[in-house]
């Protein structure tokens, strides 16, 4: 998931007072545990928000008080998680997961294409870091995210993410940032591996936002004995503010992609998803 907001208790300076169309976002890192418990693992904090505020709890900056939440939660949730994005460490984050009883060893790394103050967060100086750092880690999976901030940096996130498929050893890239969905594409390196891009999911909740009915959840499977890229999956959902269903939302069919998608709805569909949904796949052939 895409985490767009500084995560702390409090902001005593944000980065603009308050005006129409002026967005600052902190949040309590309760709902961090709130979206562990629902599943979600690994957690992205590089995008144009993570710089909200200026000055945080203990007059930190806002972009370290947030790498000091995250290490604290770390220590303190039950199960494996992965962040990535902020605070003083730029390198990818490695962690094992167990996986249907195999130990399963994740790269992960969250990079904003964007500029400014790339102390603690990781940015658009940090490219190469992060590419290297993913290809160079002990892991069996890479997953890299990407947060771009407008028409030419979108261009840029895609162009990057084939790059890390193509020649860094990467497997899956979730892109995020303009907020509408964009294209879902396989790539194939030089050595022949598969890999799957995103190259926006759209939204999912957020709050200033009204949505819309052409967002998706991405899911990518690998077989696991190989670890090879076996699946790609899109559940469509509509948004609205701080809602998410999938009543509403688009057809898989409508999803662009250099894939063809199989489409299933709630009658077929056995991967725990329910309440009018209707995915897509398309299964990766060896």
């Amino acid at each position: 998931m895409n985490w767009e907001t500084v995560v702390g208790t409090r902001c005593s300076q944000f980065w603009a007072p308050p005006a129409p169309q002026v967005f600052a976002f902190v949040s309590h890192p309760d709902n961090l545990v709130e979206a562990y418990k629902r599943g979600f693992n690994l957690i992205g904090l590089a995008n144009n928000h993570s710089r909200d505020c200026l000055v945080g709890e203990n007059a930190l900056d806002g972009a370290l008080m947030s790498a000091r939440h995250m290490q604290r939660l770390e220590r303190e949730l039950s199960g494996p998680w992965l962040w990535h994005g902020v605070g003083t460490q730029k390198v990818a984050s490695v962690k094992t997961f167990n996986v249907k009883g195999r130990q399963v060893r994740v790269a992960f790394a969250s990079w904003y294409i964007g500029g400014g103050d790339c102390t603690y967060v990781t940015c658009v100086t940090d490219e190469e870091t992060v590419l290297r750092s993913l290809r160079d880690a002990n892991a069996d999976i890479r997953i890299l995210a990407i947060h771009s901030w407008n028409a030419g940096t979108q261009r840029d996130l895609v162009n990057t993410g084939i790059r890390f498929i193509r020649y860094f050893n990467g497997d899956i890239v979730f892109g995020h940032g303009p907020h509408t969905l964009k294209p879902v594409r396989i790539v194939q390196s030089a050595s022949g591996k598969r890999g799957v891009m995103f190259e926006s999911l759209g939204d999912f909740i957020h709050p200033f936002l009204s949505g819309g009915p052409d967002s998706t959840i991405g899911r990518v499977l690998f077989d696991i004995d190989t670890l090879q890229l076996r699946q790609v999956q899109v559940i469509p959902i509509a948004t609205d503010g701080v809602y998410a269903s999938f009543r509403g939302a688009y057809g898989p069919e409508r999803v662009p992609a250099n894939i063809n998608w199989r489409v299933v709805n709630d009658a077929t569909w056995r991967s725990g998803v329910s309440g009018n949904a209707r995915a897509g796949y398309s299964n990766i052939n060896r």
